[in-house]
């Protein structure tokens, strides 16, 4: 049994241990990477005071993020910062995602071809998902465009990238839009977190780490087949 959270991988191992038991052996972390030919740094097409959260749009996560972040947290933001824009970029937006195109400075871009056009457009990259399990595909493609990224505590828990380094992380409201404020306003902080946070893809994320271990676990487990 694969699982790509470590967090699952510990829960389904308790789970399936029978009482007095040693531990089991045939659950296997086998997390996924991010595509880093695909996902590469285009500061060029860097755009001011725009925001972009990128994801499925119909997935249930995404859309509580989305709506808690437009109401919760972007009216602070363009509060401060009214020239302020945010992009809410994926396939099948849910009718409440929707709703939000054309309010306060949001669009709502539906399906598009590459999201990595759209996500090279941010100055900053946001990740709000409160309720998650596994890998936020979101945050390591923002991270490996060498993007400043705020997200929440739950959206970084598989990923553990280095907080204040490689990302800025809050939880309410009120802190999470400071913190979009603040890099925003930055442009040299914006780029040392950028770099910072293509590196730890570069040396943790890439698709061939991630695989080489799993190839390992599929042969350990061969001679107990």
């Amino acid at each position: 049994t694969v699982l790509i959270g470590e967090k699952d991988k510990a829960a389904i191992t308790a789970a399936c241990r029978a009482e007095g038991q040693p531990e089991i052996d045939n659950v296997v972390w086998g997390p996924h990477g991010v595509d880093v030919a695909q996902f590469q740094p285009r500061p060029e097409a860097e755009e001011a005071d725009t925001v972009v959260m990128s994801g499925v749009m119909r997935y249930a996560p995404n859309v509580e993020a989305a709506l808690w972040f437009a109401r919760e947290v972007w009216p602070q933001v363009r509060a401060r910062r009214p020239q302020a824009h945010f992009f809410l970029v994926g396939r099948d937006p849910a009718s409440a995602v929707q709703a939000l195109d054309g309010q306060d400075g949001i669009t709502v871009t539906g399906t598009v071809e590459d999201p990595a056009d759209w996500i090279a457009k941010a100055a900053v990259c946001v990740a709000p998902i409160r309720a998650a399990a596994g890998l936020q595909n979101k945050l390591l493609e923002a991270m490996a465009m060498a993007k400043a990224v705020v997200a929440t505590p739950v959206a970084n828990e598989g990923i553990r990238a280095p907080e204040g380094e490689a990302v800025l992380l809050a939880q309410e409201p009120a802190p999470f839009a400071a913190a979009v404020e603040t890099l925003l306003a930055d442009a040299a902080l914006r780029q040392r977190m950028g770099d910072a946070a293509r590196g730890f893809v570069e040396a943790k994320w890439t698709w061939e780490g991630p695989f080489l271990e799993l190839e390992q676990a599929f042969l350990a487990a061969v001679p107990r087949a």
